[in-house]
């Protein structure tokens, strides 16, 4: 009874939890596109980083110290992954 509850506790907490910052954008252009391409979502994800103050999975912070960026990895991975397998016409 109590590893259920925990259980379901901890399921319920991380439902709201994001770690992809730029989800919701991507998220956003599939309701207004029929179909995304990878090249579609490649595009949103290099913009969302591009307009702040990061290199290779980290931020900058005006101190100079670095934070790592939660997901970078995971979409690097997949990136690359599909990079050599996607139709470079249709995405």
């Amino acid at each position: 009874m109590k590893k259920s509850l925990l259980f379901i506790i901890l399921i319920s907490l991380t439902l709201g939890i994001s770690a992809q910052s730029w989800l919701p954008k991507v998220e956003e252009m599939a309701k207004e596109k029929e179909e995304l391409t990878f090249f579609d979502i490649q595009k949103t994800v290099n913009d969302h980083y591009s307009a702040k103050n990061f290199n290779d999975g980290y931020y900058l912070n005006d101190d100079g110290t670095k934070t790592k960026v939660p997901g970078w990895k995971q979409f690097k991975r997949w990136e690359c992954y599909w990079n050599s397998r996607v139709n470079i016409q249709t995405g």
